[in-house]
């Protein structure tokens, strides 16, 4: 049962208001995000030196290899799911009512944290697989994102069933959750674009608008 906050219309003013309120469990997010970032810039440039010199006539295996050996390497799978993070923090605070600290979010990680993680694997084969197949795929699991993550850490449904139900969901009434979903996309785009510092307080907004509307209008019931 979704708390009473998430049965009211979403804003913005409202979603700032919320950021306002767990600004501490957002700054730390940001501070994880960025060292983990930085970690994992360094681990793969000696990859991406390989791109010259001796090596330059296999170039794309080398750039496939180098590729995918660092985006499955344990550090960006630590900024994965940190990042996936920025939506658990809202879809949490409309499901119970209550704003997740940094140590409630990791308690809730150690639970189930094999759960989470073969979650992350899937959407990522799936959203890739997708896009490799004409595109239009890749992009319909990409916009069911924020219900599959909701119903991954708030329920107890299997990660298939999590994911096929956020689709159907989705297609209820597809129009509006796509144009929400594409107006939210351009702001934090913009956000970051303007000397990337409005960014850092716009996607956690536009988190709370997404799971806000998505309760209101109701795909997760």
């Amino acid at each position: 049962m979704p708390s009473q906050a998430a049965l009211e219309p979403p804003s913005v003013g409202k979603a700032w208001r919320l950021v306002k309120t767990n600004a501490s469990t957002w700054a730390v997010l940001w501070i994880f995000l960025w060292v983990c970032s930085s970690v994992w810039s360094i681990t793969i440039s000696p990859h991406f030196h390989l791109f010259s010199g001796e090596y330059s006539e296999d170039l794309h295996s080398v750039f496939v290899s180098s590729f995918i050996s660092s985006y499955f390497s344990p550090i960006h799978i630590i900024y994965q799911l940190i990042t996936v993070h920025f939506t658990v923090v809202p879809a949490i605070f409309y499901a119970t009512g209550e704003h997740p600290t940094i140590r409630i979010l990791i308690k809730k990680f150690l639970v189930k944290p094999w759960r989470y993680f073969f979650a992350g694997l899937l959407f990522i084969f799936i959203s890739i697989l997708g896009l490799l197949l004409c595109v239009i795929p890749g992009i319909i699991v990409l916009l069911a994102r924020p219900i599959y993550v909701n119903l991954i850490f708030n329920t107890n449904l299997g990660i298939i069933e999590c994911l096929s139900k956020s689709i159907k969901s989705m297609f209820k009434n597809f129009i509006p959750y796509f144009f929400i979903s594409l107006f939210l996309f351009i702001f934090t785009i913009i956000g970051f674009l303007l000397c990337f510092i409005p960014g850092l307080i716009i996607f956690p907004i536009c988190e709370y608008y997404m799971q806000n509307f998505i309760y209101q209008k109701g795909y997760i019931s």
